[in-house]
């Protein structure tokens, strides 16, 4: 095994003090400004010479390691891969590193992942996962003072600080994008995942506060895989009064049905039009294309890694428990004006 190169070596090489290599590799300032050209030949010598930071040997000094945790509770899932992407790519900037835990929805892998990052002194953790905000984990972090923020998460108990999109205003823009279409009977498609079951409560909420007709035989929130949407279209078909119009709990259910429609001869959006939650990468490449309501993955993760960064610099301070940031309608192909109305009013 070759020998590990020390700091000392690297001063040695080029001529500097331990000291100027030090602050040289940490980017950091000092009263004394160290040349374009020293700074240049020391980067070169160090990687010449395969040196290594050990960023946990710094943190004992400086107190801060430069890297971040995320827990993500599904890695599958297009809008939360699409989410931790973007959290990547915005710590980089930041020049800060990102370690990823995947959870797969177990508790108990959550929590053991979540004390790794604490032991190996992480900065701070951004949670992509559904842990309660009463947790006995998540109290005990708030109590060793780690700084940590919530990403979207279980609306009805949800950790804070949380940032999030407001998702009942999301439904009720898509159900209202259908009703200036000119559709009544709207139906609903979902499933009971955490984090996404909540949104039929916010369906039948708008649908009851627009007086439209409310028809349970038309609501499907308990979706486990892609045949039982087919058997959900071909069920209400049979129906006396049969939706026009479907509102999908997320983009995924919403493709998936614009495929099995497709498969079974309904055309999107003559006979029916349908409408998605979360604007994910496939939403705009699809056909046809989907329109939806979209979470600004952007918005949210510069505004989560800010706060996040302010909680590390800043741990005195005080934080908004929740931040929440406005959805938008995004009009594609495959919702258009209700042909049906005069054959099912």
């Amino acid at each position: 095994m070759s020998k590990k190169v020390t700091i000392s070596e690297v001063a040695k090489a080029a001529n500097v003090s331990v000291a100027t290599v030090s602050r040289i590799l940490n980017k950091k300032d000092g009263n004394i400004k160290i040349s374009e050209n020293t700074k240049t030949k020391v980067l070169d010598i160090s990687n010449s010479l395969g040196y290594q930071q050990n960023p946990f040997a710094s943190a004992l000094r400086t107190k801060n390691t430069g890297v971040l945790g995320v827990i993500i509770r599904d890695i599958m899932d297009p809008l939360l891969s699409k989410i931790v992407k973007e959290v990547q790519n915005y710590v980089h900037e930041k020049n800060l590193e990102l370690f990823i835990g995947h959870t797969d929805y177990q508790y108990e892998t959550a929590k053991r992942q979540l004390n790794a990052m604490v032991n190996y002194l992480f900065d701070g953790l951004i949670i992509l996962d559904n842990l309660s905000e009463n947790d006995l984990f998540i109290q005990n972090i708030k109590k060793q003072g780690v700084p940590f923020v919530a990403i979207a998460g279980d609306i009805e108990n949800f950790v804070s600080p949380v940032i999030r999109t407001d998702e009942k205003k999301g439904i009720e823009m898509a159900v209202n994008h259908l009703i200036m279409l000119e559709h009544e009977n709207i139906g609903y498609i979902g499933n009971q995942l955490l984090g996404v079951k909540h949104r039929f409560n916010y369906f039948k909420k708008e649908i009851e506060a627009m007086k439209l007709p409310a028809n349970s035989k038309a609501w499907q929130n308990d979706i486990k895989k892609k045949s039982m949407i087919t058997d959900y279209l071909m069920n209400i078909q049979k129906l006396s009064s049969p939706p026009t119009a479907i509102v999908c709990a997320t983009d995924k259910l919403a493709l998936q049905t614009i495929s099995s429609a497709q498969q079974i001869g309904i055309k999107i959006p003559e006979d029916l039009s349908i409408i998605g939650f979360d604007d994910i990468e496939e939403a705009s490449e699809y056909f046809p294309s989907l329109t939806t309501i979209q979470q600004s993955v952007s918005e949210i993760t510069a505004t989560a890694i800010d706060q996040l960064i302010s909680m590390i610099q800043d741990k005195e301070k005080e934080y908004p428990k929740e931040q929440i940031i406005e959805p938008k309608l995004i009009v594609r192909s495959s919702t258009s004006i209700n042909n049906h109305k005069s054959k099912h009013s």
